[in-house]
This record gives structure tokens, C-alpha cells and sequence, in this order.
């Protein structure tokens, strides 16, 4: 498994979607970034067709780092934790 955030590192984006990052790497990445909210449209995922709920399943299941903010049944708005 890659530690990569590039496409062009992988062979396919199965590989990308279903073998990711550990979500300690994910969130770390998101802090180091600046980011204070996430912003999860299932909608525009047309190109993860495997796995398009890899982010919103680690939000929603790690309440501690994310807050939900708004949402119906496609759209997600969290707020980061400052922690």
C-alpha cells in the first residue's frame, strides 16, 4: 500500500479506494492542511465507484474528530475538531 495522495501513484483507483491511507494518516493530513470543515458529496464521487464512502464512514464513526454539522441522504458537512 502506497502513502500517497496521487493518483498517478497507483495502478488503478481500486487499488487507491480499497487499500488507503490508515485514517490517522487521513486526519493528520486534513490538520496539517489548515482544514476546519469537511464536505462530503456522494453525488460527485462518479469516479470511486469502489468504496465511495471511505471518508464519510471515518467521520461518522470517530465523533471525537468530527462533528456533524448538516446533512441529508447525499451531502455531509462536518466540522473538524481543533484537538
Amino acid at each position: 500500500k502506497l502513502n500517497s495522495t496521487h493518483p498517478h501513484d497507483f495502478t488503478c483507483v481500486e487499488e487507491m479506494r480499497n487499500s488507503p491511507v490508515s485514517y490517522e494518516t487521513w486526519l493528520q493530513r486534513l490538520k496539517k492542511g489548515g482544514f476546519t470543515h469537511l464536505l462530503i458529496d456522494l453525488n460527485a464521487h462518479q469516479d470511486f465507484l469502489t468504496n465511495p464512502c471511505l471518508e464519510l464512514c471515518w467521520a461518522t464513526n470517530h465523533k471525537d474528530d468530527f462533528q456533524l454539522v448538516s446533512a441529508d441522504k447525499k451531502i455531509f458537512f462536518f466540522c473538524i475538531s481543533a484537538k
